[in-house]
Formats: C-alpha cells, sequence, structure tokens
C-alpha cells in the first residue's frame, strides 16, 4: 500500500555519471498554509524551487563534472490519489559539477546524515550517498579530510535554508526533512524537520555500483 501522509512531498534528485551510473537522492518537504493557491500549485512552484537550489547550492558548488543534473520524480503524499510529476532542470542553474579531481573510485561516495532533531527511538534519520568522494578530499584510507567534510555541510545547510520558508507572500511554508519509515514495529511514519547535516568520516561504499562497474 502506497505511502499516504498529509501535506508531504518525497522527491528523488535524479543525476548520472559520465558512464551511465545513475545518482539518486531521495528528499521529502512539508508543504502547508496554502491559503492563497491551490494545492497543486503550490507544489508545482515548491518543486522548482527545490530543483533551483538543488543546481545552485549543491550541484554548481560542490560536485564533480562528470556528474550531470537530469531533473527530480516526484509524488505527492497528501493523499491517496496524489499527483505525480517530473521537475526538469532549471535552465539558467548549473547542470554539471564544476569540481575537476580525479574520482577517489566508482563504489565511493560521501555519506551525507540528515539530522532530524525531533527523531525518537525506532526512527531513522535517512542519508544521502553524495558523488564527492575525490581523491583530493579522500586519504589513502579512506578518511574524507575535515575541510572537504566541512565544506558539503555548509553547501547542504544552504540548500536547506534557502527551501524552506515561511509566510510566502503566496501563502506556502515549505519545510524539508524526513518522512520516517519506523524500524521498530508499531510505529507510525512521521515528518521530521532536517535540523543539520553532518558528512561520515568514511567514504561510503555503494555496492550495487561496485558490482555493475
Amino acid at each position: 500500500m502506497p505511502i499516504v501522509f498529509p501535506n508531504v512531498v518525497r522527491m528523488a534528485f535524479r543525476g548520472v555519471w559520465t558512464n551511465g551510473q545513475e545518482v539518486v537522492n531521495v528528499l521529502d518537504l512539508d508543504i502547508t498554509g496554502t491559503g492563497g493557491v491551490s494545492r497543486g500549485e503550490a507544489v508545482d512552484e515548491t518543486m522548482a524551487d527545490a530543483v533551483q537550489n538543488w543546481q545552485t547550492q549543491l550541484v554548481g558548488v560542490r560536485f564533480p563534472n562528470n556528474y550531470t543534473f537530469l531533473g527530480a520524480d516526484w509524488v505527492d503524499l497528501d493523499s491517496i490519489d496524489g499527483r505525480t510529476g517530473f521537475e526538469p532542470p532549471d535552465a539558467g542553474s548549473p547542470v554539471v559539477g564544476p569540481g575537476t579531481s580525479a574520482m577517489f573510485g566508482p563504489q565511493a561516495a560521501l555519506v551525507v546524515s540528515k539530522v532530524c532533531a525531533s527523531r525518537t527511538r525506532g526512527r531513522r534519520d535517512g542519508r544521502w550517498y553524495m558523488p564527492g568522494a575525490t581523491e583530493a578530499s579522500v586519504d589513502e584510507n579512506g578518511v574524507v579530510l575535515t575541510a572537504a567534510r566541512n565544506e558539503w555541510r555548509t553547501a547542504c545547510l544552504n540548500f536547506r535554508d534557502n527551501v524552506n520558508q515561511t509566510a510566502l507572500p503566496d501563502g506556502r511554508n515549505v519545510t524539508i526533512g524526513v518522512l520516517s519509515d519506523p524500524a521498530a514495529p508499531g510505529l507510525d511514519p512521521a515528518f521530521m524537520p532536517i535540523t543539520d547535516f553532518q558528512v561520515r568520516p568514511l567514504v561510503g561504499t555503494q555496492r550495487r555500483r561496485l558490482r555493475d562497474s
């Protein structure tokens, strides 16, 4: 049975490596206070804004140049028959990253944890596998250099701060977060706003990509 949760839209930001491997990063957004516009209009405006900020705050700042952003799929979880759609890249924003350093390995990624202050026992915050593990940012033991970790955290926080909005002129309030998939039985789903991001000290390994490479 599909997930239904009031006010929440789930996005999947999609990109591709030059070798054809796909990169997908999932984000949930709570969209409320839409008295000035319809639900559909509020979702459409928010999807466009989130994609534009993904490009300007993350892709165009921290991503490598062998990654190309393709756009974002989304589904409105507000009702059982919620709309689905695809938001193409913003035409005036970067779709290719600026980084030119050699990659640490085809299976490696930076693991960015989504930190939710409201998380309770039995719930997961979630994480992103980001395409930023370069030879310049990871040492020979797979440890991500502190400077790189700080730069990625700052970029992720800038993305959050630019997408989160309160009392927009059209009545929208937007908060990014995690619609929890409870790890413990008997818990209902809950939306948890993201309060911070943390880059894990060790580079992550994506086993599926390793098998396919």
